[in-house]
C-alpha cells in the first residue's frame, strides 16, 4: 500500500491516483475527439506565425516586427490594468460611500 502513498499521506494519494484514473478513463472514452482536437491544433500552429527563423531573408525585418508586437503588448497589459485598477477603485470609493465604512 506504500505505493499510494504521496508525500507520506495515504488519503492525499488515494485522491490524486483517483483524479488520474478518472483522467485515463476520459482519455479513453473521448480518444476520438481528443484526436482530432490535436490534429486540429497541429494545423493552427503550422498558420501561426513564428517571430523568426534565422535561416530566413531579412532577419532584422523580423526581429524588429519581434521587438514592436512585444512593446505592444506591454504597453496594453500597462493601460488594461491601469483601467481595472480605476474602476475597481472607483468601485471600492462608492460602496465605501454608500456603507459608510472607513
Amino acid at each position: 500500500m506504500d505505493f499510494l502513498k504521496i508525500g507520506g499521506s495515504l488519503f492525499l494519494g488515494i485522491i490524486i491516483w483517483g483524479i488520474a484514473l478518472i483522467c485515463l478513463i476520459a482519455a479513453l472514452v473521448k480518444r476520438e475527439k481528443l484526436a482530432v482536437y490535436f490534429r486540429e491544433v497541429v494545423t493552427e500552429l503550422q498558420k501561426a506565425t513564428w517571430p523568426w527563423d534565422p535561416k530566413e531573408k531579412n532577419f532584422a525585418a523580423k526581429y524588429k516586427e519581434l521587438i514592436d508586437s512585444t512593446l505592444v503588448v506591454i504597453i496594453a497589459m500597462i493601460l488594461l490594468g491601469a483601467y481595472v485598477s480605476t474602476i475597481d477603485f472607483g468601485l471600492l470609493g462608492i460602496s465605501s460611500w454608500i456603507f459608510k465604512t472607513h
